[in-house]
């Protein structure tokens, strides 16, 4: 468990060796969530875009979030318009798939990923932060809602309903 009080935490760009490890942490967090009855990442959807996230660690998307020189997490990012978000041309960075390891679980390691991003897309001239996740995924709606994430809309894509989610900078 890390220490909250004194988290130093930075990101650190995913090697393309590393792509394994991406996919394992990946997986471990949507098994956890499933034994909980969250329906967020179902393993056979992993299974079907594990050639997709191979290909976004080899094209620099994905990163760890590193804590004392070890990985505790994932989490992809992504600056180019999405069509869940209408192409919108807005200049937004969107997170995605991001993933705490279970033993690191509420120590605050999301928390600060998302500050530090925040704080990336802010000096990058990114107007917003966005995200999208299950409509149906309460808690999750929550935390993010909990870190300043207003709520967009609810958009449908062929698999399921997301609610799309967008916190503004200070450029």
């Amino acid at each position: 468990m890390l220490d909250k009080t004194h988290m130093k935490l930075y990101l650190q760009k995913v090697e393309k060796q590393d792509a394994v490890e991406v996919i394992s942490i990946l997986r471990k967090s949507a098994e956890w969530m499933l034994s909980k009855g969250i329906v967020q990442r179902p393993l056979d959807w992993l299974d079907s875009i594990e050639s997709e996230l191979i290909l976004s660690v080899k094209s620099g998307n994905f990163y760890f979030p590193i804590y004392h020189g070890e990985p505790v997490g994932v989490v992809e990012v992504l600056t180019a318009p999405e069509k869940i978000w209408k192409y919108d041309s807005s200049p937004s960075i969107y997170l995605h798939k991001l993933a705490i390891k279970r033993e690191n679980a509420g120590s605050g390691v999301g928390v600060s990923v998302i500050k530090l991003l925040t704080s990336w897309a802010s000096k990058n001239k990114k107007r917003y932060v966005r995200l999208d996740c299950v409509a149906s995924n309460i808690k999750l709606r929550n935390y993010y809602e909990s870190n300043d994430f207003k709520l967009k809309g609810i958009e449908s894509n062929e698999l399921v309903e997301l609610a799309l989610y967008e916190k503004q900078t200070k450029i």
